[in-house]
Order: C-alpha cells, then structure tokens, then sequence
C-alpha cells in the first residue's frame, strides 16, 4: 500500500495528512473476502485456525453468543469469563503478572496454547452446551498441531484448572440472580 502526500491523491481527490481514499477501498474488499471465506469454513465446518488460538477460541465464543440470541450484558459477561480463564492460565505458566483471581503450579515445563485450548474448551462448553461438539472440534484440531510431551500434558492441566476454577468463581456471583422492579 502506497501512501500519497498531502495534496492530492493519485485520483485526483483531496488528502488530509497521509491520508488516501485508496487504503480504504482496498481494507472494504479484504473485509469482505474474509466474511466470504468465513462462511465457506462455516458451511464445510473446517475449524478456522489462525496462528493465535485465542482468536479462534474468541470467534467460537462469538458464534455461540449470536446463535445463542445472548443478551449484551450477559454475553459481556461470559466474553470476560473466558478471557479471565485464559489469561490465568497462561499466567500461570509464564508468571509475568498478578494473576487475575488464580494462579496455579504447572509441575514442570508447560505449553501455554495447551494451556489455552483446555481453557477455552472447557469454558465454551459449559457457558455454551449446544457448542460443546464444535468447541471439541476446534480443540480436537488445535491440540494435533502441538507436540505429544509433557510440556503439552501440563498445559492441558493448567488450562483444566483455570477454567474450572474461573467458573466455579463466577457461578455465585449473583449475576443470574433476578430483581423485579415495581
């Protein structure tokens, strides 16, 4: 992408700063290939696979939320829910920072996209039970692609117990609880 100089644009149109007309055209096009490519994915069920599987974990959760209909708070809610558990997870293999709410003892070498795939898993599956065979999919799918070692065994356990424990947290939290105003 060629960015033009103030003035005028290489199509004749006004330029503010660096601006150009150009960029946006180009990013309304790929925006639309990706929703074309999204749905073809959706329609084959090919798990999407990115090269962050939290992304993946978030575009499931997402999926899960509109076909669930979830109201915006709740479906707020449970986005936080998931990020806290993964965020704990691999923090408690990286330990870069205060845990959120958890921190757990891997017992050895750990992988945090282990970590990160039984987390997400775990958690879509509870908060979405209609999603639990597509959450296992994506998981089935992300696990290959790590190796078979210990590292990746106690990352599973990692992310097992961030999930376990981020839910059971959350699940008194008063949040379902129903207030009639008059």
């Amino acid at each position: 992408m060629q960015w033009e100089p103030a003035g005028l644009c290489a199509n004749g149109d006004e330029a503010l700063g660096l601006e150009a007309v150009q960029p946006v055209r180009i990013q309304r096009r790929a925006s639309s290939f990706t929703g074309v490519l999204t749905a073809i994915l959706l329609v084959t069920g090919i798990p999407r696979l990115t090269a962050n599987p939290i992304l993946d974990w978030d575009a499931l959760m997402l999926d899960a939320i509109r076909e669930a209909n979830t109201a915006p708070t709740l479906a707020t809610r449970h986005l936080a829910i998931l990020h806290a558990g993964l965020f704990d997870a691999v923090n408690s293999i990286d330990r870069l920072y205060q845990p959120y709410r958890f921190q757990f003892n891997p017992g050895g070498p750990a992988t945090p996209e282990a970590a990160v795939i039984r987390a997400a898993r775990d958690i879509v599956s509870t908060l979405y039970p209609g999603f639990a065979a597509r959450a296992q999919q994506l998981f089935t799918t992300q696990l290959a692609n790590l190796p078979a070692s210990a590292a990746t065994t106690n990352g599973l356990v990692v992310g097992e117990d961030a999930a376990f424990w981020m839910l059971e947290d959350r699940y008194g939290d008063g949040a379902s609880t129903e207030v009639f105003y008059v």
